[in-house]
């Protein structure tokens, strides 16, 4: 068979080579006598090692299994760690190789160790330097000369290419211990732009939404952030500049949580928190909110975030200076680096745009009904409700008296003989409010009905009801228990019931009964009960009928219930000091419907229902509708810019577009009002005498002005005098109202002084908050030609974070995951800790565009990946310019070779490799391996810039799994140890792994993990920086490199479809493989030869593709297939020859049909039929020669002294 070594060129001839060997062993090396191997469950070989952990590195085992000890190795392997770890689900592989691995003595078993390396899920983090380890251990136990010298062993670790010198001040590769160190700050690069290659970089601006101030940070806060993170690291991998002030953080820090902790923080002082100073809540307020920053700060800090948080924009407002507290100011400056002033200005800014409102009449104040939380004492806007769909109310059905039918009505009430009582039903789910009953309105085009009423004791006196045609099933139902007959006695259309009047108890007012567009018959009664004092609907259909209808009167609203939800009436009558004081939406509601059974108007009882219903966002209570006066930002003028903007915006996921433009198409108002202290104050004065607005451009400019010098503060502290423009006369009063947060929030893009940002990134529920403030404020505050771009170019949101089991996460259920527990470990709830770098992966392995889920079992998964990574940089890192490979790696490869940019050196000792070398067939899988490495760089790139980062982990994750551990790595690792230094196969592998600053493995590997694992990138890079990097390619972080282009010259389809076939008949030979394990032949692959037979692939006119492939790649197979030798074979006869030569004691044959063709390729795999080399372990050793002819090369040349 043929000669599978990596050496094809001595010039002597082989058993001359050989007679050589022991005198150069005897110069270079000194025989150790090794004890008898301890049996693995010795004691000795059972001890415990320390468990490789977080909190701070392991104890290197390389040099305790250097030294020829096992109970690192004894403790990995032992089957009760199996049994008891999470690598008991490959027990498998264990029971079959644990009687070879620790069971004999001597060379029993040593094979199949650096494959179980691979198989053991325990030990996957060993990887990089398993074959180091079994090489020092396992040359000291075995036997060089066993038959003549069976008690003595010969070292030949210095003799691998890979183990580096003992003077190399980087020692060996198991000490390059990739593990993210999170007691301290690793050099990540803040992107300041402070080198000058950054400054020539295009700017890439991604506007930060502002988290609220108040507590620690929640998943989403995690999930938020590190996906901004990931996108801007991945922008600066692509050339782009991220200077902080083009991320900026920000704090939204008004608003009614920090109000109320501040209120209960005073209580001590002023229990009643209705006659609290205002200027005292906004002092507790704000010393709250910079507590809340500080903590935040400090929290976001531990999630790697790529931003200058010491200068972060900020809702706050400044202390007025001229008071009595410099302290707490001084403290915050302390704190916060960036001027209070900062903050400050942020809020003249956003009253000089309100200013600008005003000068284009965007700004209004109207008295009609809004939404208004009690248990927020305050008016809310659209985006500041949730609805929930599990609301229960009390609905009824009640009549009201008839007082003027009309004259259709009358004309079927003159049908009757006797003396009927008329009354029209109506029904609600919000019976509080039929105390402010003004109208009932119906449907002109629907059809009612006359309906009596037949029971035993109104014989003489029936009841006629008014309901719906189309509900009178509803009816039915409402008597269905009783002795009570329904029978129709009439009918008329909406429009023959309008001008029709009635009464109820409640009022001694005369109501009347009309037509609207917004009545339907769809559900209750078809007759509408309206309020126009609670409900919007009803307030414009009421005010629209008193306009028209009865222009001469003035519309007089009923107003029932104050500011705290409670019913507020006065009057004599009985039923008002029933309710007053009582809550609508609680006792007082259950106290109406009391009274309207007592008043015999209840049709029927009232019933449960479960709908949708409004909910404060912040308190999670119920709200009301109640008429106040509030202020109004009027959209409907530029609601169509709004729109037209969106269609040059893009949108990911693209549905999201529909979801913002249908917020926008129903949104007429924004009311920005609110009824609370803490905020940036509405600057409007009102007339004492008259209770009018003094809004003007002129009077809001003084105001600014007055606010700039002296602080928000002072609308409250100061007198009224100092805010009455020059010129104006007459008594006024401050108004106490602030704007809405959302106006706040909304004007931030200011910070990027107008200029549109390129991505926005928030949660889904910001469709109908800051995504819009953001637009709605930029168009009502600029000039008509700044239109022509938007607020921002992209629009990207995310989902919300769920348990594992999809349910949200409350403190309630016990499901919470606090990012930081993750992340430090929690031994109360006996939270594993994960670290940094798990949480980022996690972020990035989700579909972030949908609702995500997080759960324990899922980050071990994911943490097994990540070590994985981590152990795969580690091995790439420890081929990086070792024992001299600077010289080899740089130089002796031509770089041209493999597409790269070409490196010279003028030293001596290499001068004859620096001509061009062309890859021989033996270098066939470099190739494929640069057409792999070609794709993958492709492909991820184009993964991050679509923003798929799920893909991207599934790409990191299968280069890492399969085509590095599983494939390269293992076709290398025999060259890389054994293989001379000066050797041009190996030369070519380290120049593809690792060569110096250009498109390598380790490098674009690097690149793709260091947006989602920042801390491992900049390890590796730290570790490549001293290990030969020139001086100009140091970098002070991975972030100040970029992507290299890509090779088009790597992609090769023809190599991959010759290497995919070879891979192919790869698998094959690893799936029989196994079988032979299972029946005890074989042990490990280098014992075997193959013998390939491809006769029937030649019987046609032209070779088969697969054919002229083995043929052409013969050499190749033995390092592709992990075997000593491989043959092919073209005819049958040859095949029959080849296996009567080598006479083997045992032969398995399977055999596979070619893909496309009906030809069968026999395989056969036989013992090999020469000895096992005790330096590389292939069975290549020719008869009466100590060691294989290759490593007899490598060990008879010259060679340094050993120390």
């Amino acid at each position: 068979m043929s000669n599978p070594t990596g050496s094809n060129s001595a010039s002597t001839s082989f058993t001359e080579v050989c007679s050589n060997v022991a005198s150069t062993i005897t110069q270079y090396f000194t025989p150790t006598v090794s004890a008898e191997a301890k049996p693995a469950d010795s004691e000795e070989a059972g001890e415990e090692a320390e468990e490789e952990g977080d909190e701070e590195d392991p104890e290197d085992p390389a040099p305790a299994i250097r030294e020829g000890k096992l109970p690192y190795l004894s403790k990995r392997f032992s089957e009760s760690q199996c049994a008891e770890s999470k690598c008991s689900k490959y027990k498998r592989h264990f029971d079959h190789c644990q009687e070879r691995v620790l069971g004999g003595k001597g060379d029993k078993g040593e094979d199949c160790v650096e494959e179980l390396f691979h198989l053991m899920h325990c030990v996957d983090e060993c990887v990089s330097y398993a074959t180091p380890q079994v090489f020092n251990k396992l040359t000291k136990e075995s036997f060089l000369f066993e038959d003549t010298q069976p008690a003595q062993t010969i070292s030949y670790t210095h003799t691998h290419s890979y183990c580096p010198s003992p003077n190399s001040p980087y020692g060996v590769p198991t000490q390059i211990n990739l593990r993210p160190s999170y007691a301290k700050e690793l050099p990540i690069y803040c992107g300041n732009g402070r080198s000058s290659n950054q400054l020539q970089r295009p700017v890439w601006t991604l506007h930060d939404g502002p988290p609220y101030a108040n507590g620690s940070i929640h998943m989403g806060h995690a999930l938020n952030k590190i996906l901004k993170d990931i996108i801007n690291r991945n922008k600066l991998l692509h050339g782009y500049r991220i200077k902080s002030v083009f991320y900026l953080p920000g704090f939204d820090c008004h608003g009614l949580p920090l109000e109320l902790k501040a209120i209960q923080a005073l209580r001590p002082v002023c229990p009643d928190a209705k006659t609290l100073d205002p200027v005292l809540v906004r002092e507790a307020a704000r010393e709250t909110a910079i507590e809340g920053i500080k903590l935040q700060v400090d929290e976001f800090h531990r999630l790697s975030i790529l931003t200058d948080w010491e200068k972060p924009w900020r809702t706050l407002g400044r202390l007025n200076i001229t008071t009595s507290q410099p302290n707490d100011l001084i403290l915050d400056l302390i704190y916060f680096p960036y001027p209070l002033l900062q903050d400050h200005d942020y809020e003249i800014k956003q009253l000089e745009l309100f200013g600008e409102m005003v000068k284009n009449k965007l700004i209004s104040r109207h008295r009609k009904p809004v939404n208004f939380s009690p248990s927020s004492g305050t008016a809310l806007a659209e985006a500041e409700i949730e609805y929930r769909d599990d609301h229960r109310s009390r609905s009824v059905y009640a009549a009201f008296d008839i007082v003027h039918p009309s004259p259709a009505l009358k004309k079927i009430l003159d049908q009757f003989a006797f003396n009927s009582k008329l009354r029209a039903v109506i029904w609600t789910t919000t019976p509080w409010t039929l105390i402010a009953n003004q109208a009932v309105v119906i449907s002109k085009s629907a059809l009612y009905s006359l309906v009596k009423l037949l029971s035993p004791d109104q014989t003489s006196h029936p009841e006629l009801l008014i309901f719906a045609t189309d509900r009178l099933e509803a009816l039915h139902n409402l008597f269905s228990n009783t002795s009570v007959k329904l029978q129709v006695v009439g009918e008329l259309s909406g429009e023959e019931l309008e001008s029709s009047t009635y009464r109820h108890d409640f009022t001694s007012s005369v109501l009347p009964i009309f037509s609207a567009d917004h009545v339907t018959v769809e559900s209750g009664s078809g007759l509408v009960h309206t309020a126009p004092s609670h409900g919007l609907e009803d307030f414009h259909a009421y005010t629209h009928f008193m306009a028209t209808q009865r222009p001469s009167e003035t519309p007089s609203l009923i107003e029932v219930v104050d500011d705290e939800g409670k019913f507020d009436i006065r009057g004599t009558a009985e039923w008002s000091s029933r309710l007053h004081g009582k809550a609508a939406l609680d006792e007082g509601n259950a106290e109406v419907i009391s009274i309207l059974e007592e008043q015999n108007r209840m049709i029927g009882k009232d019933v449960i229902i479960r709908h949708k219903y409004p909910y404060d966002w912040r308190t999670k209570k119920p709200i009301l509708t109640k008429i106040t006066s509030q202020w109004f930002v009027e959209l409907k003028n530029i609601r169509k810019a709004a729109l037209t903007m969106l269609e040059g915006v893009d949108f990911h996921p693209p549905a999201s577009r529909k979801r913002l433009e249908s917020f926008l198409k129903s949104r007429s108002e924004w009311c920005i009002s609110r009824q609370r202290p803490w905020g940036v104050p509405i600057p409007v004065l009102y007339s004492i005498e008259t209770d009018l607005p003094l809004l003007t451009n002129e009077s809001v400019s003084w105001i600014i002005e007055v606010l700039k010098a002296r602080g928000t503060d002072h609308w409250w502290k100061g007198p009224v005098e100092d805010f009455i423009p020059p010129g104006v006369t007459g008594n006024f009063k401050k108004g106490t109202d602030v704007m809405d947060v959302w106006f706040d929030s909304g004007v931030s893009w200011l910070t990027s002084d107008g200029n549109p940002v390129d991505m926005v990134l928030e949660g889904s529920d910001q469709h109908r908050g800051w995504f819009q403030s953001q637009i709605l404020t930029f168009i009502a505050a600029t000039l008509a030609e700044r239109h022509s771009h938007p607020v921002y170019k992209s629009v990207v949101t995310h989902g919300f974070t769920l348990d594992k089991h999809g349910r949200k996460m409350s403190k309630s259920s016990g499901n919470v995951l606090s990012p930081l527990e993750l992340i430090d470990g929690d031994e109360t709830t006996k939270t594993p800790r994960f670290g940094i770098d798990i949480l980022r992966f996690w972020t990035a392995s989700v579909d972030f565009t949908k609702d995500v889920t997080i759960g324990l079992d899922q980050l071990s998964r994911l943490s097994d990946v990540v070590r994985k990574i981590r152990s795969t940089a580690r091995f790439l890192l420890g081929n990086v310019y070792r024992d001299g490979d600077s010289e080899s790696s740089q130089v002796g490869v031509s770089p041209e070779g493999f597409g790269l940019v070409s490196q010279h050196s003028t030293n001596t000792k290499t001068t004859f490799w620096t001509s061009r070398v062309n890859i021989e067939p033996s270098e066939q899988i470099e190739k494929y391996m640069l057409h792999l490495l070609y794709e993958f760089q492709r492909s991820v790139q184009q993964a991050y810039n679509g923003l798929d980062f799920k893909q991207v982990v599934q790409l990191v994750t299968s280069f890492t799994m399969k085509t590095l551990s599983a494939f390269y790595f293992e076709t290398v690792k025999d060259i890389l140890y054994n293989n001379s230094k000066e050797d041009l196969e190996r030369a070519n592998v380290l120049h593809l792994m690792t060569n110096v600053c250009g498109s390598n493995i380790l490098n674009i590997y690097k690149l793709s993990i260091a947006p989602i694992l920042p801390h491992l990138a900049e390890e590796i890079a730290i570790h490549q920086t001293p290990l030969g990097y020139s001086h100009q390619c140091q970098s002070t972080s991975v972030f100040e490199e970029c992507w290299p282009p890509l090779r088009d010259a790597w992609k090769d389809s023809e190599v991959a479809k010759q290497m995919e076939s070879l891979i192919s008949i790869r698998d094959l030979i690893m799936r029989e493989a196994e079988v032979l394990r299972q029946a005890k032949q074989l042990r490990s692959l280098e014992e075997v030869e193959l013998v390939i037979d491809i006769s029937n692939l030649m019987m046609g006119k032209a070779p088969n593709d697969l054919a002229e492939t083995l043929i052409k790649h013969d050499s190749l197979l033995p390092r592709l297939f992990g075997l000593s030798d491989a043959s092919v074979c073209k005819t049958a006869s040859v095949t029959n020859t080849v296996l009567n030569i080598a006479a083997p004691a045992w032969q398995h044959e399977f055999e596979f049909r070619c893909q496309g063709s009906m030809h069968l390729v026999k395989i056969f795999i036989v013992p090999a039929w020469r000895s096992k080399c005790p330096r590389c372990w292939k069975f290549t050793v020719e008869e009466n020669c100590p060691v294989c002819a290759r490593c007899a090369q490598v060990l008879t040349s010259p060679m340094p002294s050993p120390s």
